[in-house]
């Protein structure tokens, strides 16, 4: 009877190990989602001609939630409005509650739950592209609404055309003077002539028109107004009178350098000062309906003064300005890798409802500014920013396209 039993124990064995040798030994495949390679522990595997993903990583890549129920060993995927329902080693899937057959089951491989790509993104709108020669499986997330803001500087005119095609636009014509106060005459940020025409163009296309206050940090111009409450006052005060009397939209404050050599308790006060300011600009425009957007550098950039989380209680949005990572002399586009860390680390202090990713074109191509785009994408951020609008050419305007469409 033992001798019966080890006969029948190897027979079950090698119809399992087959299998599983199978799994390990089948090709490798390699998933490009939206400009960037999906990386994971386990890779893409080729089984029955048909791309395996493991599912979590590919969910990620599409911004999707994903549940994983061990007592039924099903997948609950669900985002954007659509949903999808996966059983393991089951070739049935629910498509938004409707029955579809799949040509391979989701199985286990090296203890990763991996299921078919194809299926996998169609269910959310994507589309896939094979490249039979590189196996290589390109997928295109489908176009999500989501805000779009472009600042439109000195110089950009003949770029005026784009202003429609996004749903904000922040026009860069004010600065802060030595003194903190608020000026629309100084250069490089002044207001110019012929101005009317183009905020008419972004209210005739329903963009929403921001003024932006810009100041660098360089001669303590913005240490000193964020330590001074009367002169923080006296800027919300200063920004109210010019967007009533231009009927904008909403404001920017993009004051730089914050923080760069302090730390204790200097630091901290430079850090309450600036959330202040924040709540006294929100506390005058918010009964007036307009928007207050604080763009500030990166949590992995080189400047400390920006309380993250007390900034996004202060405002609509937050602007992550992820970028100014390379050497100042360099022109190739932001390291991905620090871009997502930004965003990673903006998500942990900041809901991700509340952020807009900035993206500088100038350092940017048609590729590279899909992966940024992506990235605002797959981590569900509200939207994107572009600085500046002239230095965004067709091609790239296009390529965002592909992507994301303005929400007003």
């Amino acid at each position: 009877m033992k001798k019966y039993a080890l006969i029948l124990l190897l027979a079950l064995l090698g119809t399992i190990v087959p299998a599983a040798a199978a799994a390990a030994e089948a090709p490798t495949a390699r998933l490009i989602v939206d400009g960037i390679e999906l990386i994971a522990d386990v890779p893409p595997t080729i089984m029955n001609n048909r791309t395996l993903v493991p599912f979590r990583a590919i969910a990620e890549a599409l911004g999707v939630s994903v549940t994983w129920h061990a007592e039924s060993r099903s997948i609950l995927a669900s985002g954007q409005g659509k949903s999808l329902q996966l059983v393991l080693d089951q070739t049935t899937a629910l498509v938004n509650g409707a029955s579809r057959q799949m040509d391979v089951a989701p199985q286990l491989v090296r203890n990763r739950t991996m299921v078919p790509a194809r299926l996998f993104a169609e269910a959310f709108g994507a589309t896939v592209t094979w490249d039979a020669p590189t196996r290589t499986a390109y997928v295109r997330s489908a176009v999500r609404p989501m805000e779009t803001l472009a600042f439109y500087g000195l110089g950009s005119y003949e770029w005026r055309h784009y202003i429609p095609r996004f749903a904000g636009v922040a026009y860069t014509w004010s600065m802060l003077d030595q003194s903190g106060q608020l000026t629309l005459t100084e250069v490089p940020y002044y207001w110019p002539e012929g101005a009317d025409e183009v905020l008419t163009l972004a209210q005739e296309s329903l963009t929403d028109r921001y003024l932006t206050v810009i100041a660098g940090d360089a001669d303590d111009r913005v240490t000193n107004l964020v330590l001074d409450p009367a002169a923080r006052e006296r800027l919300a005060g200063q920004i109210e009178a010019v967007l009533t009397e231009q009927g904008l939209e909403g404001v920017v404050i993009d004051l730089e350098g914050l923080g760069l050599e302090l730390e204790g308790t200097a630091l901290e006060r430079v850090r309450e000062g600036y959330v202040a300011l924040l709540e006294s600009v929100s506390a005058r425009l918010k009964p007036l309906r307009k928007q207050v957007i604080a763009a500030v550098h990166p949590p992995n950039g080189w400047y400390p003064g920006y309380d993250y989380t007390a900034i996004a209680t202060s405002v609509d949005r937050v602007l992550i300005m992820a970028h100014d990572y390379n050497p100042a002399e360099s022109t190739d586009p932001e390291p991905l890798d620090q871009v997502e860390e930004a965003v990673r680390m903006s998500v942990a202090l900041i809901p991700p409802e509340k952020l807009l990713l900035g993206i500088l074109m100038e350092h940017e191509n048609r590729e590279s500014v899909i992966q940024k785009v992506s990235l605002a994408k797959r981590y569900n951020l509200a939207g994107i920013s572009i600085w500046i609008l002239r230095s965004l050419d067709q091609e790239e305007m296009e390529a965002i396209e592909t992507l994301v469409s303005p929400a007003r």
